[in-house]
């Protein structure tokens, strides 16, 4: 069985971010194979889903859920490099901003409780002080096209006054750049690992994405490569086609999907968040500390043993 193999050297550091994190933002110990996923499309020159048309950007999106599913991958650390803590500024939700909407979000909901689920359905859009800078300046917002089909087929029309009278007698209980800004800055402590090493495997039932591909693609990237964050570059070599043999050990190399004994565990992303037909988007990975409960099926080549996630 053939299978691509690469080592993956970090020169400098990484952060393979757990959003789930709140004060701390911590790091899985390893890229996630999402992440992974992710540099290939770049070294493919991919689009990011957030730069494709919103017509378009469902038709991508099921391409990329198929793709992904149609790889495997096998993540062995090699060096887990030294785990330190620095500061950094992040963007957090502006909560003043969010109260407030709320609170016109639950106005409209009572308002439009005897309405069709078509009118109820928008009021995600018309609570945001967004949409009342919308309706103040007549400004052409096309992603409002729609909700004002909506409201106005409906005879609703009404609502728009409400949510100007709503902004207008609460304008003076904020600031301005609170009014137009959804986001704020605030700095919050960062896990990086300095100088990790890992090898990687990747088996492919794709054409698009077949290994061979993917081994051009990594070999001759579209873009400058990065792991984690987009200033984490990395330096990728050894990049080969090998055949993989399958066996049965206990002396596993790579991480495992599961709670194994002699394991560090770890909850990491295992599948594309916007992937919807899966019930969850991780799962628990054990990563060996030397042999584990009982031998188990397996992959070996040039003296590594190892599983596909």
């Amino acid at each position: 069985m053939e299978a691509l193999r690469f080592n993956i050297d970090v020169p400098f550091w990484c952060s393979f971010s757990d959003f789930s994190s709140l004060n701390i933002k911590f790091s899985y110990p390893f890229p996630p194979v999402t992440t992974l996923f992710g540099m290939i499309q770049n070294a493919m020159g991919k689009p990011a889903l957030h730069e494709i048309s919103k017509e378009d950007k469902k038709i991508v999106k099921f391409e990329y859920i198929n793709q992904f599913n149609s790889l495997k991958f096998s993540i062995i650390l090699n060096d887990p490099g030294n785990i330190v803590e620095d500061f950094t500024n992040i963007h957090k939700g502006n909560r003043e901003i969010e109260a407030f909407q709320n609170s016109l979000g639950e106005c409209i909901k009572n308002i439009f409780k005897n309405e069709s689920k078509e009118v109820k359905d928008t009021i995600k859009h018309l609570k945001s002080y967004e949409f009342y800078s919308y309706l103040k300046s007549n400004n052409e917002i096309k992603k409002y096209d729609k909700v004002l089909k909506i409201i106005r087929s409906n005879n609703c029309d009404y609502i728009f006054d409400v949510i100007k009278r709503f902004w207008i007698s609460n304008s003076n209980g904020l600031k301005v750049y609170n009014c137009h800004k959804n986001w704020i800055s605030t700095q919050i402590n960062h896990q990086k690992i300095i100088n990790p090493k890992f090898t990687i495997y990747i088996t492919s039932s794709s054409n698009e994405y077949s290994i061979y591909n993917i081994k051009n693609a990594l070999k001759n990237p579209v873009r400058l490569l990065y792991l984690g964050e987009s200033d984490d570059v990395v330096d990728i070599h050894n990049i080969e086609i090998v055949d993989i043999v399958e066996t049965k050990s206990s002396n596993i190399s790579s991480v495992l999907l599961g709670i194994h004994q002699n394991s560090q565990l770890v909850n990491v992303p295992f599948k594309l968040k916007y992937d919807e037909k899966v019930d969850r988007t991780r799962n628990v990975c054990s990563i060996p500390n030397g042999e584990i409960e009982n031998e188990i099926d397996s992959y070996m080549y040039d003296g590594e043993n190892f599983v596909f996630l």
